[in-house]
């Protein structure tokens, strides 16, 4: 069970590095007015799970 839990706050704790991540160049992106469309991964998470950072393991979130 351990395993398992250590697992979990691992990947919570990289996902919520890559939301920060894409934040920042989101960000960017919207300073230069360069539309953007996430089409899966952090945002299918964020829309299916409300909280896509502890879940975005299941899905393709690189």
């Amino acid at each position: 069970m351990q395993t398992l839990q250590t697992t979990y706050l691992n990947v919570a704790g990289m996902n919520t590095r890559l939301y920060s991540s894409l934040a920042k160049v989101l960000k960017v992106l919207q300073n230069e007015d360069i539309p953007v469309i996430l089409l899966k991964g952090a945002q299918m998470a964020k829309v299916v799970y409300g909280n896509g950072i502890f879940r975005c393991a299941l899905f393709d979130c690189r």
